[in-house]
């Protein structure tokens, strides 16, 4: 219990305390998200407040290996690289706008390295237990192309619910604590280690995000945030059901439940465009946050309003697990 606190303390610190350089060095950079119609802030902003993020990420798991004499970034490399590649693409597109299909070409193809890589889907049920009774192996192209759409899935509803100062953050908090009770259950220790920080650095970040936001994370710190978030909310309800096979099932309801606003948002709006024969990348103000903003809420009640959806969803997985 005192390494998760301690781990816990130490994102929230090296977050926080990186913040102010980060914005330094964006305004002498110039890299600002610019006011436009679409948007609430009326103000320039800085928009890299995601390499805050990733240093407390990293940090906080270089201290832990350190003082804990564990092996949990030698054990878990890959996916490290894979979290800072996220990370990297978003940098990318704050710096320097990348077009929407190159980003979902990338995506995909760091989606695919991570099911090659064993971070995926393979099997699943229907239970929320952590036993698991009735479960479906996939076939490899079904697996495959569930863990494709459900990580590029994920990745891209957090980035466009960071619209409103903290909301983002927020749901991230939400979500990793939850999946917290859920990897105890299921015995995902590891989980628990990258949950925690996860928790650390965007509660350091709400410090400076929270409206009127002095920061925004950007989409570094956004598509950062959704892959953890969509890696860790499966591996978090995925147990092992055959050792000589090596195969794992995942309780496909848990990650559903626990990321329900972010997936219901995506779907509505990818439906929504669609049917306006517009591309699902062309941005508007059909978001779930825009329209509450739009029926009169202000920004803050806006944000808070989301969180209590999400918390609701978490009170329906901790009274089913």
């Amino acid at each position: 219990m005192l390494e998760y606190i301690a781990l816990f303390i130490s994102s929230i610190f090296f977050t926080v305390a990186t913040v102010p350089l980060v914005n330094s060095a964006g305004i002498k950079l110039n890299i600002f998200d610019k006011p436009e119609n679409r948007k609430q802030h009326k103000n320039e902003i800085v928009r890299l407040g995601g390499i805050s993020i990733m240093l407390g990420f990293l940090v906080s798991l270089f201290l832990l290996d350190i003082f804990s004499k564990s092996s949990i970034i030698i054990e878990n490399r890959v996916l490290i690289i894979l979290i800072t590649c996220f990370f990297l693409l978003g940098l990318v597109d704050d710096i320097k706008r990348i077009s929407p299909w190159t980003r979902l070409v990338i995506e995909i193809i760091l989606a695919s390295l991570s099911w090659i890589n064993n971070y995926g889907i393979y099997a699943f049920d229907f239970s929320f237990s952590s036993t698991p009774q009735l479960y479906y192996e996939l076939p490899l192209f079904l697996s495959f192309f569930i863990t494709l759409v459900w990580i590029v899935g994920i990745t891209n509803a957090i980035n466009w619910m960071d619209g409103l100062d903290g909301l983002a953050s927020g749901v991230i908090i939400i979500a990793a604590f939850g999946m917290i009770l859920v990897s105890n259950k299921f015995g995902n220790l590891d989980e628990i280690y990258f949950l925690v920080i996860l928790c650390g650095v965007c509660l350091g970040f709400l410090k400076f995000n929270f409206y009127p936001s002095k920061i925004l994370m950007g989409d570094c710190g956004s598509y950062l945030l959704g892959f953890c978030i969509a890696l860790f909310t499966v591996s978090g309800s995925t147990r092992d059901i055959d050792s000589i096979q090596n195969l794992s099932s995942t309780s496909i309801l848990i990650p559903a439940l626990v990321l329900f606003i972010p997936l219901f948002d995506m779907a509505r709006v990818i439906l929504s465009r669609i049917l306006k024969n517009k591309s699902p990348f062309f941005p508007d103000r059909n978001h779930l946050h825009y329209l509450l903003i739009d029926r009169g809420l202000n920004h803050k009640i806006t944000v808070i309003t989301m969180y209590i959806f999400s918390f609701i969803s978490f009170l329906l997985l901790a009274l089913i697990i």
